[in-house]
């Protein structure tokens, strides 16, 4: 990956790249805020979606949950990353809390808050509508 972005910065001044749109590869995220420190990294949310809606239904290193639980989870997390303002955002995160947590289980909330609330700003709309980002 990085003998990739060393040749993308050979061709394009690095100061004029702003933006940045992982789709897939999360473990290359490190080299790129390396490489270009000053432009922002956002996450696509179609993946974004997908990457949480497939560890919410993941049995084996989750609960089990019933089905119509999981639902209803899938329904908080696209409220979370569609959200425009923060109340809204910190309205379906508790939701989406409080559905995880029932029964004393908290793996899931667990995994949530301490891989993804802490790189909201890559991939919820409340901070990423001031900039291009192609509608991904």
């Amino acid at each position: 990956m990085e003998k990739a972005v060393e040749q993308l910065q050979v061709a394009n001044d690095r100061k004029l790249t702003k933006i940045i749109m992982v789709h897939t590869d999360l473990t290359e995220i490190g080299v790129l805020r390396s490489m270009f420190p000053d432009s922002r990294l956002l996450l696509c949310q179609f993946h974004v979606l997908k990457w949480l809606r497939g560890a919410v239904r993941d049995d084996k290193t989750y609960e089990t949950y019933p089905s119509e639980k999981l639902n209803h989870m899938d329904y908080c997390l696209s409220n979370m990353v569609y959200s425009k303002y923060e109340d809204e955002f910190a309205q379906h995160t508790v939701e989406f809390k409080h559905l995880a947590c029932r029964g004393n289980r908290d793996t899931r909330w667990t995994y949530f808050d301490k891989n993804w609330i802490v790189c909201k700003e890559m991939w919820a709309t409340r901070h990423r509508m001031n900039h291009p980002h192609f509608r991904k």
